[in-house]
């Protein structure tokens, strides 16, 4: 017997009770990739934490950027709803665990 289960699927039972997610890795690996297909599947808005980190207003120093993590993680309180994909290398240090459990 086979039975058919797409990804869309998949995903909707397995994030059921799930309302934010964050996706985190290395610079490079593909995270921004992967965040728009699975906003696309999920119906989920995608907030970037490295363009909002860099809104803030941070100072540039040769080619790094440093940021300011109380005001970047005051701005994600503002821009986290319920159906929110969080992506960036930054959401470890900037968005708290009460953002995510909700």
């Amino acid at each position: 017997m086979f039975i058919h289960i797409s990804i869309t699927e998949i995903f909707n039972r397995a994030l059921l009770n799930i309302h934010v997610l964050v996706l985190t890795g290395n610079p490079g690996v593909g995270k921004h990739t992967v965040s728009r297909k699975l906003a696309e599947i999920l119906g989920y808005e995608i907030v970037d934490v490295n363009k909002e980190a860099v809104k803030v207003g941070t100072a540039k120093q040769n080619d790094s950027v440093d940021v300011d993590v109380e005001k970047t993680e005051k701005i994600l309180k503002e821009k986290i709803s319920e159906k929110s994909l969080i992506v960036g290398h930054l959401a470890p240090f900037v968005v708290s665990k009460e953002l995510i459990s909700m």
